[in-house]
């Protein structure tokens, strides 16, 4: 540790490490480059945006098991908002890293000794692929940014609005960042992100600090302004800007990382990343955006407490037609992951952020209809258009602009959402779940007569169905299956043969005394017996007959009479048949006794040129008779009945998704 004069106010200037090479003065606040042949000054910082984290510089904290002491931050402005990046050194090894925070979300980066041609920050756009070092990553982000200000000490030099260039890419696996700075020089980190369970701050007391910072000036005192450490919490309190359009009050709630605000008098968007400054964004007169949920709204989803802080609604050209929505920015009050609430048409979609690129493909030249996998589940693609910002009110954690253009993906796995939307400068995804309007109500404690019903369908909106209409509907087809089964069985193979006669001549049928069959035997009891008269050969003719039932005593007992006629031929370049070459009659026998059967017939033909007309010389006729046969009239219609119920749910489900499709 070495202690170096401040030159703009003389102060102390106490250095943690050698690889420090600028320094913030905790006394003027004045950026020192801290080197080995000058000390020199290079005028006030800017002031920081507060945002909410776990980390403050000077003081310990924990990544992944292993403490670490924060050593400096540097804050960079881009073309969406802010970002915070934190230079971090490991107590156990003495090992630098970063950890860049965004929106909440923070990122463990480690320096790689590599460099990357420059000229790739000219040929890539949002989505495409690149390989570098033999790895395939996908571009998530291509931008500029600016220094806002800087707090403790870093390890390299960068002057207040230095532009710097950066790439984000991404394999689903790891993220890669490469930066550009204006002389030239090049930084490309390794990125990992970190959940809860792997970043915390200590507590006052919880470990014995070791931090240079620390073992010089003692515990942090956060009362004493002077104090080197500095929470990243400090100060955060709320803010009032002037309107540069309207010159109207506008009060900015800085801890939420709000980026852009619109002002309540004449509905001008405003910049409000560097605090106490706001920069116009657009003019616009106010235009009140219709939704249920009121700006400043709090409620619980799916866990997670939320407040609207802002709102933004888009529109959608198709065919001349314009379709609206709006996406409720959520503030996560528990410091959490922010959200946001889409709503449209009376439905409700939950979005959150994705840490990582969720498919290894570019959402540009994914087709409606498509299916792709993300974590093994498959999504079909339901939208792939563009749409603009037609309004925007309250405060976001982004900077927008009415009339920005984007384009957007969404695909579909109800209740889930997956969503991709890009510009010309970067790439997000995020992932969506349907919610009902109840349990909106319930979330936001809203009136529930001025929550409209949905009308259509929501693209993630499930099928509703619940245990008791799943069992019935599978009950329902089970015994649907059943009968039907039992149906064929009875039409086709049920019972015993009694009697089979094939090739009866048509000279027997036709003759006056008719065909009579040898005698067969039903024994005791009632049985349901299945005539069947079938003829091969039969073709443009038919058989009509009509068949008597003689028992032991020649007592004709029961009769009946059918028709066997089949016809074929071809028109119009097509073959065609209509007819059955089988035909059967149903009676009731009781035995024991011995029956023989009677038949009397009838046959023709049909020809185009001679039309219908009688024949002597007939098809021969095959005679079958089955006894103890199902009655299949009745297991048809017991199938019927069974499928009432699953074919309704069936039709719905269909005109569910028929709707879901056609309306997209």
């Amino acid at each position: 540790m070495k202690a170096v004069s401040c030159p703009s106010c003389g102060g102390d200037i106490e250095v943690a490490t050698l690889a420090t090479c600028s320094a913030t003065c905790p006394y003027c606040e004045s950026r020192v480059i801290v080197n080995q042949a000058a000390i020199e000054a290079r005028g006030k910082m800017s002031l920081l945006a507060e945002l909410p984290s776990c980390l403050s510089v000077g003081w310990p904290a924990e990544v992944d098991g292993r403490q670490i002491e924060v050593l400096g931050r540097i804050q960079y402005k881009y073309n969406s908002g802010i970002w915070d990046e934190w230079w971090i050194q490991y107590v156990d090894d003495e090992s630098y890293a970063w950890i860049s925070q965004d929106e909440g979300r923070y990122m463990l980066e480690t320096p790689l000794e590599t460099s990357i041609n420059s000229e790739l920050f000219d040929q890539v756009d949002p989505g495409e692929p690149v390989t570098l070092a033999g790895h395939n990553f996908f571009v998530q982000e291509v931008g500029e940014a600016v220094m806002v200000g800087m707090q403790g000490q870093l390890p390299f030099n960068v002057d207040p609005d230095e532009i710097m260039r950066f790439i984000d890419l991404t394999d689903n696996k790891r993220k890669l960042t490469i930066e550009l700075f204006a002389d030239g020089s090049q930084e490309v980190f390794f990125g990992q992100y970190l959940n809860k369970n792997k970043l915390r701050s200590y507590e006052d007391g919880e470990v014995e600090a070791t931090s240079p910072l620390v073992k010089l000036y003692g515990p942090p005192d956060f009362q004493n302004p002077e104090h080197p450490i500095i929470s990243a919490s400090e100060g955060v309190q709320l803010q009032t800007v002037a309107c540069p359009s309207c010159g109207g009050s506008v009060d900015v709630d800085s801890q939420d990382g709000i980026a852009m605000v619109t002002c309540g008098y004449c509905g001008s968007g405003l910049d409000v990343t560097v605090p106490g400054t706001a920069n116009l964004l657009y003019r616009a007169q106010k235009t009140e955006i219709k939704i249920p949920i009121p700006l400043g709204a709090t409620g619980t989803l799916m866990g997670e407490t939320y407040r609207v802080a802002g709102r933004v609604r888009y529109v959608q050209v198709d065919e001349g037609v314009k379709y609206y929505w709006t996406s409720c920015q959520l503030i996560n009050l528990g410091k959490g992951e922010n959200a946001f609430l889409e709503y449209e048409n009376g439905h409700w979609c939950l979005f959150t952020p994705l840490q990582k690129s969720a498919v290894q493909k570019n959402p540009k030249y994914l087709n409606r209809g498509g299916s792709f996998s993300h974590f093994g589940q498959s999504y079909k693609v339901f939208e792939n258009d563009k749409c603009t910002i037609d309004c925007i009110d309250g405060e976001l954690t982004w900077v927008a602009r009415v009339g920005d253009f984007l384009r957007f993906m969404d695909a579909v796995r109800p209740p889930q959402m997956l969503s991709a939307e890009w510009n010309n400068q970067e790439i997000e995804w995020s992932m969506g779940r349907y919610l009902k309007r109840e349990q909106v109500i319930d979330a936001f404690q809203l009136d529930a007569s001025k929550v409209p019903n949905s009308t259509g369908v929501h693209p993630a909106q499930p099928f509703e169905s619940n245990f008791n209409q799943k069992f019935k509907a599978g009950i329902g087809a089970a015994v649907g299956v059943f009968m039907a089964l039992m149906f064929l069985f009875a039409w086709t193979k049920s019972g015993t043969v009694v009697l089979k006669n094939t090739r009866v001549q048509s000279s027997r049928y036709t003759a006056d005394a008719g065909y009579i069959s040898p005698e067969f035997e039903i024994p005791s009891g009632t049985h349901i017996c299945k005539l069947t008269a079938s003829s091969n050969g039969l073709n443009n003719q038919w058989v009509s007959y009509s068949v008597a039932f003689i028992d032991e005593d020649e007592k004709v007992l029961t009769d009946a009479e059918s028709t066997v006629e089949y016809y074929s031929g071809t028109e119009g370049g097509e073959s065609w048949s209509e007819g059955s070459k089988s035909k059967y009659v149903m009676v009731r026998l009781v035995g024991p006794k011995k029956y023989r059967v009677n038949i009397f017939g009838e046959a023709g033909s049909w020809s185009r040129a001679g039309g219908d007309r009688k024949i002597s010389g007939g098809p021969d006729l095959n005679i079958e008779i089955r006894r103890n046969v199902g009655v299949a009239r009745y297991y048809f219609i017991g199938m019927i009945l069974a499928f009432i119920y699953p074919v309704y749910r069936l039709v719905r489900w269909i005109s569910f998704r028929s709707t879901k499709w056609n309306d997209g």
